[in-house]
């Protein structure tokens, strides 16, 4: 896809990722599993991460199958009953998963890093018929009450970090996956019913956390590599002065919202 060595990006942002990433909202597996036309017994998290969505899916599946390119992210990821973890790539998941095995199969935050074509092609093996799957990412966040904070990250997105996103993936971000391939021919979509009303991921975070949230980013870990600096750090000054302007105090915590966007398909 690129040439930007996806595993070793996340391999070394593995601890800051955990920490600081939001989950998603319970509506959102409410509606996965709704959709589906069978029971649903077994489901795989692609490009799991450090086990976020896994965990969430094991409230409602017995069985969860999560996968994830980076062995530093796998080693990160939280223990639970339900979830086998292993080190594989989105496009070969055969040691693990036979034809038509899982009902559902879920990509949280992680497709535009996948081959298209060839995700698409092991979704759709593994996948039984009337199983779902389901692919989405988060919109840019808004802060609340957060004018100062809101223009600040702004600044940082479009300039700070303009030439370091990688532009296949941001663009079908940006475009919130419409760009996207079907994953066959006769697939039938059930986005809308899915992802319509807009559902959001929202967390309570201290400045701390939200700095920690932007050095997660793939621009930031660019950023960072090609310029020996952190890009938050270097401008951790204006950010502080723009929470204190909204908030009042460095220690005071903001409520963040992450608007949700996604693709879903029936087998």
């Amino acid at each position: 896809m690129s040439s930007v060595d996806v595993k070793q990006l996340f391999e070394e942002q593995h601890s800051v990722y955990k920490m600081a990433r939001p989950t998603y909202p319970e509506e959102l597996y409410q509606r996965l599993m709704a959709a589906a036309q069978v029971e649903v017994n077994t489901a795989w998290d692609c490009g799991c991460g450090s086990g976020q969505a896994a965990h969430d899916l094991a409230r409602h599946v017995p069985r969860v199958v999560a996968t994830d390119v980076s062995g530093a992210q796998i080693k990160a990821a939280s223990p639970h009953a339900r979830v086998s973890y292993h080190q594989a790539g989105a496009e070969d998941v055969s040691a693990w998963l036979d034809d038509a095995s899982v009902e559902l199969v879920c990509a949280a935050t992680a497709f535009h890093w996948f081959d298209e074509d060839a995700f698409y092609q092991e979704a759709w093996r593994v996948l039984r018929p009337g199983g779902v799957l389901g692919v989405w990412s988060y919109a840019m966040h808004h802060v609340e009450q957060g004018e100062a904070v809101n223009a600040w990250t702004t600044h940082f997105v479009h300039t700070i970090l303009h030439t370091f996103w990688q532009p296949q993936n941001h663009a079908l971000m940006r475009d919130e996956y419409r760009l996207a391939g079907r994953p066959a021919p006769d697939a039938r979509e059930v986005s809308d019913a899915i992802f319509l009303p807009k559902l959001h991921a929202e967390q309570e975070v201290g400045l701390d956390a939200y700095a920690a949230y932007l050095r997660s980013w793939s621009a930031s870990q660019r950023f960072a590599e090609v310029n020996g600096d952190d890009p938050v750090e270097l401008h951790r000054e204006a950010l502080e002065q723009s929470w204190v302007r909204d908030f009042g105090d460095v220690q005071a915590r903001a409520h963040v919202r992450w608007p949700l966007f996604g693709r879903a398909f029936l087998r």
